[in-house]
């Protein structure tokens, strides 16, 4: 069964607090002053490998032939597109991918999203990135970008109107008991 965007991303979300409550517990630290970056996707991927099928640190050439392959109608030379795109997009590679069903093996199956994680900061330009990268996977129909902020939800309200000013879907968790106080929060967007 094809899983919903919404149910992943607040998955996704909820894990990436769990994460940072985990990591200040583990390090003694105070939130996301020493925490690395990669910490919240394995993290994630760890705690969702039971409901969803999940790839972390993927490169293009990957993304580019799981996406020809789930392809209705496959191009007549891919290495020629590949080569096309590495011209527009480079060797990008992509924190965390997210496949679209929980039922099927990983080669049947088709993307959902590629999700990106950062610290401290929205990046649009992750976000320019991975748009960059859903032209030319036509099979994927989701980016986002999942931050970890500082400050509430409600602090965050220009963050958020800056999303939906974009046409992204926004959503947040703040992480519970933490001073300042954190706040995971994703863009979704599609093409």
């Amino acid at each position: 069964m094809p899983i919903p965007i919404d149910l992943a991303v607040n998955a996704i979300c909820e894990q990436a607090a769990e994460a940072i409550s985990y990591y200040n517990v583990l390090s003694g630290m105070p939130p996301l002053s020493d925490m690395p970056e990669y910490f919240l996707p394995a993290f994630a991927a760890a705690h969702l490998g039971p409901s969803f099928t999940i790839c972390l640190e993927t490169n293009f050439t990957k993304l580019f032939y799981w996406d020809v392959e789930n392809r209705a109608t496959p191009p007549d030379n891919p290495m020629i597109e590949l080569r096309a795109a590495y011209d527009m997009i480079g060797s990008s590679q992509v924190d965390l991918v997210l496949f679209d069903s929980d039922e099927k093996p990983k080669s049947e199956q088709g993307l959902l999203a590629l999700v990106e994680f950062k610290l401290r900061r929205v990046s649009l330009e992750d976000r320019d990135k991975l748009r960059g990268i859903l032209g030319r996977v036509r099979t994927c129909r989701y980016g986002v970008i999942c931050s970890a902020l500082e400050g509430t939800p409600a602090a965050l309200a220009s963050e958020k109107e800056n999303a939906e000013a974009q046409k992204d879907r926004w959503f947040a968790r703040q992480v519970p008991g933490l001073e300042p106080p954190i706040t995971v929060c994703a863009r979704v967007f599609e093409l």
